[in-house]
C-alpha cells in the first residue's frame, strides 16, 4: 500500500537568496542575466536586474531552478524545456 503524501509544516519558508547569490548561481549555470530573463522570465530583463540589485526579492523558484541546473544534465534539460515552451508559444501566436 502506498504511503500518503506528507506535506511539511506550511510555516517553513523557502530560503531566500540575495542578488549576489543570484549572480553566483547565474555564473555557476553559465547564464547571463539577459539569457536567464529570455528563458525563464518572459524576457523581463528589468525584473532580473531588480533581483540582482536587491531592489526586489528573488522569488523562491529561482534558487530551486539554479540548484536543479547544478545536477547532471539539469542545465541542459532546463534550457531545452524553456526553449521548447518558448517555441510552442511562438507557434501558437501565428
Amino acid at each position: 500500500m502506498a504511503r500518503s503524501l506528507q506535506i511539511p509544516n506550511s510555516k517553513i519558508k523557502a530560503q531566500q537568496i540575495d542578488g549576489a547569490q543570484f549572480q553566483h548561481g547565474l555564473n555557476e549555470a553559465a547564464l547571463t542575466a539577459e539569457r536567464f530573463a529570455e528563458l525563464f522570465c518572459n524576457g523581463r530583463l528589468k525584473r532580473v536586474r531588480e533581483w540582482l540589485t536587491d531592489e526586489v526579492p528573488v522569488p523562491p523558484w529561482v534558487p530551486a531552478l539554479l540548484a536543479a541546473m547544478g545536477v547532471a544534465d539539469g542545465r541542459a534539460r532546463a534550457i531545452a524545456t524553456a526553449e521548447h515552451l518558448l517555441a510552442m508559444g511562438t507557434d501558437s501566436d501565428k
